[in-house]
């Protein structure tokens, strides 16, 4: 089942484009509802595949732990790490 945010939006932080990420010290990422819940039907619906280019580990896995989260990789997306 797909996570929708409770948070406040202030909190959630939402990226693209050449945006940059840097990993430090309790830096967390939250996929915004709406978005959680389009990506969610899609990979019910496909075969769902994101691509996200990172420049370390750490970085990787805060994706990775914000896909999970969401609940992207329980509807279905493919989960291709490493």
């Amino acid at each position: 089942m797909c996570a929708a945010s409770k948070e406040p939006r202030a909190s959630q932080v939402l990226f693209g484009g050449k945006d940059v990420l840097k990993a430090s010290a309790g830096t967390k990422l939250r996929i915004d509802g709406e978005l959680s819940e389009v990506l969610c039907e899609l990979a019910k619906s496909s075969e769902l595949f994101l691509i996200t280019q990172t420049d370390d580990d750490e970085v990787e896995r805060l994706v990775v732990d914000a896909l999970e989260t969401s609940g992207v990789f329980a509807a279905g997306m493919n989960r291709l790490v490493g």
